[in-house]
């Protein structure tokens, strides 16, 4: 069957290291737009974040793809204009993730849409200002390609409102080490997932890019044989175990690419648009 759908991740998929779309990239997926291919970024980054880099693809002015946002928590699409949000986690589940991690000496990110609360120790800060040759600043001004608001909060803070996702940071190492703990305490109630190496995050259960993808099919009438999918994290599995034509690129963690039914050149040489010109030109 013909692809009719391509769905992406973007953060170490789509995206350079450098957190932008090349110039390939970007002609190669309008130029898939053009002879009738629907576009669908799947991302952990909210709806309202992703506004240049939907626009850079001209998806809005096709008004043939949409957005799996938030790791399946928000679906919006182009052609009606419809939004949809759905689970939370609460201020209380929230809190208790706060504390949860600050006593294993993780990094805490509280994630709304439009702001980001920041727990982390005067310890852990001042050494990832050496490791990163202090431009752990910067690095938080473009979290996830918005920063509206940017604030540290402690452990001990009350969060009286429902949020996003709370993320895990610390070293890759430390984390590896510890993510068998972690799933074991939070497994029951939330859903925990490697996105990338030294990076956790805790969604609300049954919250993923796989059930807002299922959703998105469902609106445009594709079975999963006319879907292509692309991912390089551990949130993007329940997509690419769903979809035969699923592409791991070379840069994705061990888990995902044994789970993905084929390979792809890494986000740095672009391998998203290297499969989808191949399949543009088979097409001709």
């Amino acid at each position: 069957m013909a692809i009719k759908l391509i769905v992406t991740d973007l953060d170490g998929t789509l995206l350079s290291n450098r957190k932008v779309l090349t110039k390939k990239t970007k002609q190669t997926l309008i130029k898939a737009q053009e002879q009738g291919i629907r576009i669908v970024l799947a991302t952990g980054r909210n709806y309202r974040s992703l506004e240049k880099i939907y626009k850079e693809l001209k998806i809005d002015e096709f008004k043939s793809g949409a957005i799996i946002g938030v790791n399946g928590q928000e679906t919006y699409f182009f052609d009606d204009e419809t939004y949809e949000k759905g689970t939370m986690l609460t201020g209380e589940q929230s809190m208790h993730l706060v504390r949860f991690g600050s006593r294993l000496l993780f990094e805490v990110m509280v994630m709304n849409d439009h702001q980001v609360k920041d727990c982390i120790s005067k310890a852990l800060f001042f050494c990832k200002k050496i490791a990163f040759k202090i431009i752990h600043q910067k690095v938080t001004e473009n979290f996830e390609g918005q920063m509206d608001g940017h604030i540290f909060i402690t452990a001990k803070d009350v969060i009286d409102h429902d949020v996003n996702k709370v993320g895990y940071s610390q070293i890759p190492l430390y984390t590896r080490l510890l993510l068998p703990y972690i799933r074991k305490k939070l497994s029951k109630d939330y859903d925990v997932l490697v996105v990338s190496k030294g990076w956790l995050e805790i969604m609300p259960k049954g919250v993923n890019k796989g059930a807002g993808l299922k959703k998105v099919m469902a609106h445009y009438q594709i079975e999963k044989e006319e879907v292509m999918v692309f991912g390089d994290g551990e949130n993007d599995i329940s997509m690419l175990e769903m979809i035969p034509n699923s592409y791991a690129p070379a840069n994705a963690l061990a888990s995902v690419k044994a789970v993905a039914n084929y390979s792809c050149f890494s986000n740095e040489d672009e391998g998203v648009a290297c499969v989808v010109e191949s399949l543009l030109d088979k097409s001709l």
